[in-house]
């Protein structure tokens, strides 16, 4: 049997373990930075068409499906910020501002989202993220963004009508400084060239 003195000290300690869990810590937790694109809709030269698009909602690749902001300086390295993340899913983002690129360049009468079920629509565009990354080179640090679309036409029988095109982009842009936000910055210059493109190819296809 422990003697009584050390019984004591062992009740005492545990007292004072538990107290100590329990008290506020002194540590001040980490504050989290949350970057979203940002850049003006490109200036395409197009001609209005009378149709409707839907633009799905974007998947994303496995390694890309996350909000963390990702680096990595070779193809097999891939890491994250732990502090530093996206505002919301590399799909939905790119899906948002490649939706308003499409209204302001005025291709069509009318361009959706899932949401919005009472507009007839004549096409639809899915597509997935495939690279949404920094890639670090001991020089130079550049944002990476690569997607492949498929444009499908609406309200036909055959399904060999259905597919107009799939096609993939992928642009990297330098970053200015190498830090998060100057990878935001250069992501956002990335994605402005997709959707450009993406625009001209539409309005060639249709």
């Amino acid at each position: 049997m422990l003697p009584i003195k050390f019984r004591f000290f062992l009740a005492a300690l545990s007292i004072a373990l538990f107290l100590t869990g329990c008290l506020p810590s002194n540590r001040v937790p980490m504050k989290s930075y949350h970057y979203i694109l940002e850049y003006d809709s490109p200036k395409v030269q197009i001609t209005p068409k009378q149709a409707s698009i839907l633009v799905e909602t974007f998947s994303a690749a496995p390694a890309f499906n996350t909000d963390h902001m990702l680096y990595g300086p070779s193809p097999y390295q891939l890491s994250e910020y732990a502090y530093h993340l996206w505002r919301a899913n590399p799909g939905e983002i790119v899906a948002s501002f490649i939706l308003r690129d499409i209204r302001q360049s005025g291709l069509f009468v009318a361009a959706v989202n899932q949401m919005d079920v009472s507009t007839p629509i004549n096409y639809r565009l899915a597509g997935s993220i495939d690279e949404f990354l920094e890639h670090d080179e001991a020089s130079q640090w550049f944002a990476v963004a690569a997607l492949t679309v498929s444009l499908l036409r609406e309200n036909t029988q055959e399904p060999s009508e259905m597919l107009i095109f799939q096609k993939s982009y992928r642009v990297s842009k330098p970053c200015r400084a190498k830090n998060p936000e100057a990878l935001a910055a250069a992501m956002s210059l990335a994605v402005a060239e997709i959707s450009a493109q993406l625009i001209m190819d539409i309005s060639d296809a249709i």
